[in-house]
């Protein structure tokens, strides 16, 4: 089945017992005599060894050839079938466009890539703020507002990155986000410390 990114990948979900070409499988039987199945993804190193497949995961092959393996959670949050009309709201349609433009190792199970290009572009957009102060006393031009536009842009794109990793959409932790706030609104908890008042 084709799915689509940017590009047209192909994608096809796995589960124990039926044959793909770039999967192999490891039955065995424990001591009870219960019979298992292991499978691996072929012609693929990982730090780790081979990349272990479970029944359920989806391997996909980009458009270079590359092969990688994704929850079915991951894939069907990042991924729509190129014939599907779906309807989103505007941060995950946001999240959804901008992992289509996701190029990075180990895509779908690394959190510390995203992670650690969150910190970065957060870091750049408190320098520019610092380079505001003191070159241009803290005046805020329009040609500023640009630049930081692109900076903050930046930042949520690896924030949909890493909210991909761990499995969660933009909406559900705006929402989650938002939800916060509101209780402690209600409970005259906005000021003071600690993350669960």
């Amino acid at each position: 089945m084709k799915f689509k990114r940017n590009e047209v990948l192909d994608a096809v979900q796995y589960y124990h017992g039926i044959s793909h070409p770039k999967v192999k499988e490891y039955v065995y039987v424990d001591e009870d005599n219960v019979t298992h199945v292991s499978a691996t993804l072929l012609q693929t190193s990982h730090e780790d060894g081979h990349i272990h497949v479970d029944s359920g995961d989806w391997i996909v092959t980009g458009d270079l050839g590359e092969t990688y393996i994704l929850t079915d959670y991951q894939f069907k949050h990042g991924f729509v079938p190129v014939d599907s009309v779906t309807k989103q709201n505007d941060f995950d349609k946001y999240q959804k466009e901008a992992l289509s433009l996701a190029v990075y190792p180990d895509l779908g199970r690394n959190i510390i890539y995203p992670t650690l290009g969150l910190v970065g572009e957060s870091g750049e957009v408190a320098e520019k703020v610092k380079k505001l102060l003191r070159d241009s006393n803290g005046v805020v031009s329009d040609e500023f507002k640009q630049a930081i536009k692109k900076e903050l842009g930046d930042v949520m794109w690896y924030l949909s990155a890493l909210a991909f990793e761990l499995g969660f959409e933009l909406s559900d932790i705006s929402n989650t986000n938002l939800s916060k706030l509101k209780s402690r609104k209600e409970r005259g908890t906005l000021q003071g410390s600690g993350d669960n008042r």
